[in-house]
Order: C-alpha cells, then structure tokens, then sequence
C-alpha cells in the first residue's frame, strides 16, 4: 500500500509537481527554497520540502518542514504518518511514537502503517517481544507491504537476540527488494551482533548494493570506526561529505570520529564547512575534549572556564582535574554532576562514572542505574530483558540478575553473586555464552543460563544487571572481600599443568598487551607489543599469550626479529574456562587493563596490571591496590601516554621475583 499527503489537486505550481513526480529532489529544495515558503501557509508545499529530504537520506533537514506542516494541517493522518516515517529514518523512536499517541494522531495511529511504526518503536525502546505480537496481527490483517512488513519482522528479532531468525527474515526481504535500505541498514546492525571474520569486507560488501544511500554510508562508517577501523571509516565519511555535502546527522557521526581521534585541526575546519549538525553540536565543548585527550589541560581549562556553568563544562573539568591528580578539586565538580545533569539519563551515567572513579561509590551506584535509560541501554541489555525494580532491595525476592557490558566487568561483578544468591529467595543468573562454562563450574549451586523463557522473566520480582549489586553489596570499596571467586574443573587444571610442563625451564607468565572498547579507550589502554621488549627479553621466563584477538604475525615477527617467544595455545582467549584453567596454572600475568586481569584476579593468580594516568573506574586513581582483587597489583602511567615508568618498574619488580624461590606452580610435575 503507497501513502502519499500530496494529491497534487491543488493549486500547485506546474514545476514544482513536475519535480516532485519526476523524484528530482534536489532541484525541488532549491526550487522551494526559492518561493519564500514562510511567507506562505500552504501545508503540501512544506510536506514537498519535507519530503525532498527524507527521499534524499536527510530526513533530519526537513524536520523543521514536517513541524510546519503538521502545524498548518494538525488532523491530516497521511501528512502525520510521512513526518513520522522520517523520524522512523533518523532513529527518533520516541518522537515517532509521540506523534501517533497525541489526539491528533488518533486516526493514523489506526492505519496499518502506523500500527507498524508503532511496532517498530515498541522494538526500539525495549519491547520487541509485544512489536513481534504487533507485526503479526499486521501480516494476518494484510494490508501492509510485505517489504515493510519484512524490515519490521527483521527488527524485532534483532533485538529479540534471534540472529538466525532475523537473517531469515532479511533473506525474504531482499528477494523483494535487494537494495532495500532499511535491510541493509539491519545487515549493519546484524554485522555488529554477529561480526565476520573479515568485518571492512563486509561492510564494504554491503555498500555496494546501494552506494548512494547516505543513510547507509552513515551507518557503515560509524561501524567501522567502532570496530576500530578508523582509515577506512574516515575515507568513507570523506566519500559520503563529497556526494551529500556536509550536514545534518552526517555531521555529527564525522565530528564523533575527528573527537575520538583527537583530531583538532580537522574538527575547526568541519566546524566551519558544516551545516545544521543534528542534533545541534557545542563545538566549544568538542574542542575543549579534543584538548584533553592531547593532554594540553591547560588550554582545555581555559576554554571550558570561559563557557557557562552547565553538566559538560564541569564534567570535562572533573575529568581533568581527576586525570592531573588533583582530586579535591575534581570531587567538588563531581559532587554537582548530579544536580547538573538533571533528569538527562546520560549524563546522570556519567556523573555516576565520575564518583565512582573518585571512589564515591554509594552516590555513584545510585545514579548507575541511568545507564538503563540512556543511549547506550541496548548495548548493555540483552535481548528480551528489561531491568525491573532494580533499586530496591532483592531480600527475600524471586530474582534474575543478567551479565552486562563487556566480559571483564561480568566477571569483577559476579564476585557479587554469593552476596546475592545469601538473600534471595531465588535466583537465575543469565549470562554471556562465552561465560557459561566457566559460572556453571564456579557457582554450582546457582541458575546460570544464557537464554531466557520469557514466562520465567515475567515470573521474577526482581531483575538486576550485574552491576546495580554493586549499591546493595559494595557500598565503599572497603567491603570488596578481593578472594578468589572463580574455580574450574579438575581436568582442566590437570590438561594445563601437563601443557605447561613441556615449556623451557623457567616461569611462566601469561602477557595481553591491548584493550578493547572504542577506539579512544582502546588506544589508551594499550601497549605497542614491541614497547615491553625491556620485559619480554628478560631472562628465565615463558611467556604465554593471553591476548584476545592477537595477530598470529606480530607474534612471528616478534620471535623473527627480537627472539622472543610468547607462546600461544590454541582456542585460549576464545575459551574462557580454558583461559581461567590455563591462567590459574600460570606463575604471573602482566597485563594492562582488560580481561586477562579480570581473570587472573578472579582465580587467585598474581597479575601486575599497567595502566593508563586515566583509568578505568574500576581501578581507582591511585594507589597500587586494587579493591575488587587482592592479587593483582597495579603500575601506573605518571603521565599520559607515557608507558615507560610501569615498564621499567615492572622490569625491576621482575627481576627480584625471578631471583625469588620458584612458585609451586613452577614446581609442579606432570602427573
């Protein structure tokens, strides 16, 4: 079924429909722009305007044509559907659906294209089990396309975590529509949750079946600069700037790439080259980030005392203050984050990184639960789930508490589980399907599932993420117990002793070099392989790889060219209980902050961790200890970027523990 507000009966300018049934979009901005439209109260002529846009891939621009429209023509449901298909466009969930609840939209709400952007909302702000219940009531009534009707379905299974069943549903609709752009938009979504090996092949695989599309050419620079592609995702934003001119969203998904990458120069110039960043951009604040992450602090307090008081002003000054050391005067700012951010969840998780980073844990926990609400909610909640009740007490409840955000953090929370599994009356735990080995064996007595009934989930009184334990169990750092939580299976203990023992003589310590997480934190956090030689060639130690996603190659090239072997056991890293057995085997692990740390301090393996001058909350700002672990030890940066004071304090730290008694590990003979 076509749904179109523009009949063309009205007294409309011969050239202007000409360019309209012709699709020539462009040509009809410019010719609209030329007929002073605000000086007219013709509802189809701002609908044109609005049209033009959406039909360009820039919905977002014609935004303010729809708001005219509809303001001239409130009760009209074809007008109110088109505005609220290119909101649908642009990811406006809440704003679409806004649309349909008001009186006025009453009409079109009833119509099977707004019942299916209904549906389509319901999945994207957290109920795609009742979308999916929708969409079906929609293809059993017909009156829907079935290529709507297939981008719809695709969706909803997506963020149901049935990957399978989304591919199938993507599959029928491209033998409709090949090129349709809202399924290849899915595919980038479908790629993310279900990476290939060759993720840049992929992607660029999927541009070439609609090279045109700015949406597309959006979406897949954005993913592939989140999946650290960052030169392929600048030449695809340089691309699409050069076809579609710099503006609306594209604007502000480049200027997120040139932030990120501390690219300042670049970021001025788009400043001045761009228009109508949606949403609307602060580029002194942008700027001001920039500063901080070249670590020129001075400059970027300067710039930001120069703006008003508000949320991101003293945020960024938090940081900085917090990242100098001066810590008094970064807990002040971050005692007003709260206040400041007011009812915004994003910023609330913010403020709520900021105390906890300062170790103001109690007040930071209690705004934690924002990350619920905010942008990155999808990220950090599975499928099918939604928290519930998740600030009130868990005493005496039937509970599901679910695994959250990346594998290191699950495993540090879960030393919150025997907490819980004390007060609950009962308790599932869902987790990651790479964890479910390794839980199953260290907490024998608990559910633990990676998949959910949902007739279960509605059954419990509570739901938690694993996090939001923290504000019942850990109010202050003091009460982390630190001892070991995770165990694994006596065979596995027994199959790594033996591979340990066919090594050289000589310790062995386990080694991960890189972090994950965007490509600003993973760049932080990480350590140029070749830069902890002043380690690696120290005498008396094997070195065994416990980096996730290593490249085979720089492990060859570092034996080829320095003679150092780090020795890697195959499907370690992938399989976490084999990394937890082989890790507990392991006399030392040297790390910087990712999993390999989380694990060894987890199962009780001493771990000196190097980080960053601004770390992850988790570790605090100072101090060698960290609360969550009692083995692991910590070795900072003095100033940023610079590794060499924890490299050469480890080195020194090295040689003393080589010149110890061997471990009982080392001492241990094949059985």
């Amino acid at each position: 079924m076509t749904y179109s507000y523009f009949s063309g009966a009205r007294a409309l300018d011969s050239a202007l429909r000409a360019l309209f049934e012709a699709g020539e979009w462009r040509q009809l901005i410019v010719a609209l722009d030329e007929t002073e439209l605000d000086q007219k109260n013709d509802p189809e002529l701002w609908f044109l305007l609005g049209k033009a846009h959406r039909e360009l891939g820039q919905a977002e621009l014609g935004f303010d044509a729809f708001a005219k429209a509809l303001q001239l023509d409130p009760v009209s449901p074809l007008l109110r559907l088109e505005a609220v298909e290119a909101l649908l466009s642009c990811n406006e969930w809440a704003l679409a659906r806004q649309l349909l609840q008001q009186p006025a939209g009453a009409i079109a709400a009833q119509l099977p294209l707004g019942r299916w952007a209904l549906a389509r909302c319901a999945s994207r702000l957290g109920e795609p089990n009742q979308a999916e219940s929708q969409l079906m009531g929609l293809q059993a009534d017909g009156g829907l396309d079935l290529e709507r009707l297939g981008v719809g379905l695709s969706e909803c299974n997506l963020l149901l975590g049935d990957l399978d069943r989304a591919r199938f549903c993507l599959d029928r609709l491209f033998e409709l529509a090949p090129h349709h752009v809202d399924g290849l938009l899915l595919e980038v979504e479908l790629l993310r949750a279900k990476p290939s090996v060759d993720f840049a092949g992929s992607v660029d695989a999927l541009l070439s079946r609609s090279p045109g599309s700015r949406r597309l050419q959006l979406a897949c620079a954005e993913a592939l600069f989140d999946w650290k592609e960052p030169d392929q995702a600048d030449d695809l934003f340089q691309a699409a700037i050069r076809q579609h001119g710099l503006a609306g969203r594209l604007v502000n998904g480049y200027v997120r790439m040139l932030v990120s990458t501390y690219r300042l120069d670049a970021l001025k110039q788009a400043k001045q080259q761009c228009n109508a960043p949606y949403p609307p951009l602060q580029f002194e604040i942008l700027e001001a980030k920039c500063l901080i992450g070249l670590n020129r602090w001075a400059e970027a307090i300067a710039a930001l005392q120069a703006l008003p008081m508000q949320f991101s002003t003293a945020y960024l000054l938090c940081q900085i203050y917090r990242h100098s050391g001066q810590f008094d005067q970064s807990l002040a700012l971050a005692l007003q984050l709260p206040q400041l951010a007011g009812l915004n969840p994003d910023r609330g998780y913010d403020a709520a990184m900021e105390l906890l980073a300062l170790g103001q844990w109690q007040l930071g926990w209690s705004l934690y639960e924002n990350r619920f609400f905010g942008a990155s909610k999808r990220f950090i909640t599975p499928a099918g789930v939604e928290p519930r009740m998740s600030q009130e007490l868990p005493h005496a409840q039937q509970v599901i508490v679910f695994s959250e955000q990346g594998i290191g953090d699950s495993i540090m929370m879960a030393s919150m589980l025997p907490d819980l599994q004390a007060v609950a009356a009962d308790l599932t735990v869902l987790v990651q399907p790479r964890l479910m080995s390794l839980f199953v064996h260290s907490f024998p007595d608990l559910r633990i599932c990676s998949s959910i009934d949902e007739s279960i989930f509605r059954s419990a009184d509570r739901c938690y993420g694993l996090g939001s334990l923290g504000q019942f169990f850990r109010p202050k750092p003091e009460h982390c117990p630190g001892t070991p939580f995770l165990a694994v299976p006596d065979q596995e203990t027994l199959r790594w002793r033996q591979q340990l023992q066919r090594l050289p003589p000589g310790r062995r310590v386990g080694v991960a070099w890189f972090g994950g997480g965007l490509v600003e934190t993973a760049q932080h956090r990480s350590i140029p392989l070749t830069q902890l030689l002043p380690l690696l060639q120290v005498e008396g130690v094997n070195w065994v790889n416990l980096q996730y996603n290593h490249d085979p190659t720089e492990l060859d090239q570092l034996a080829r060219e320095h003679g150092v072997q780090i020795h890697h056991f195959e499907g370690v890293t992938a399989d976490l209980q084999a990394t937890a057995a082989l890790t507990a085997q392991l006399d030392l692990v040297i790390t910087v902050q990712q999993t390999a740390a989380h694990i060894a301090g987890a199962i009780g393996t001493p771990a000196w961790v190097l980080l960053p001058r601004s770390a992850e909350w988790r570790y605090g700002m100072q101090g060698s200890q960290m609360p969550w672990y009692n083995s692991v030890e910590l070795f900072r940066q003095s100033s940023p970027g610079d590794w060499n004071v924890p490299i050469k304090a480890i080195q020194s730290r090295l040689g003393a523990w080589l010149a110890e008694p061997a471990s009982q590990n080392e001492g241990q003979q094949l059985s």
